[in-house]
């Protein structure tokens, strides 16, 4: 027995139609923003930002944007611990980390612990010379 074409093709249409209507009504108007474009909240007070190292930095330089939060050169410790201005959006905080290590694989540990947050910390692993971007998120409800 022969199928109709015309009605399979009519059936076709009609069930593609139906689910496009929803992708299509999910999909619609909604203008993506920038990083530029997104807000920031200033941060009240300063945040604990601590850093551990395997191997001892030559040079350190810790920035969010354009602003330095803190450049060390002489660091003799594994540990450095500091309060800085870092400024949250609403789910979290981006830094630029910069760090003249040796030549050997090394790890750093980013920790912030801002107020009313829980803490993030963050693991970098490279050799020489490292140029990481770091992302700390919390979500928009916590």
């Amino acid at each position: 027995m022969r199928g109709r074409p015309i009605l399979q093709v009519i059936l076709f249409a009609a069930v593609w139609g139906m689910l496009a209507f929803p992708v299509a009504w999910v999909s619609k108007g909604g203008k993506t923003a920038s990083i530029d474009e997104m807000p920031h909240q200033e941060a009240n007070g300063t945040t604990w930002v601590s850093m551990r190292f395997s191997a001892l930095p030559a040079a350190l330089d810790l920035r969010q944007g354009e602003r330095v939060l803190w450049q060390a050169t002489e660091i003799d410790d594994l540990e450095l611990e500091k309060g800085l201005p870092v400024t949250f959006d609403e789910y979290g905080a981006e830094l630029l980390l910069a760090a003249d290590m040796p030549d050997t694989d090394v790890a750093i540990e980013v920790r912030l612990e801002p107020d009313g947050r829980a803490p993030r910390a963050v693991t970098v692993w490279g050799r020489g010379r490292i140029d990481e971007r770091i992302e700390f998120s919390w979500g928009s409800d916590e």
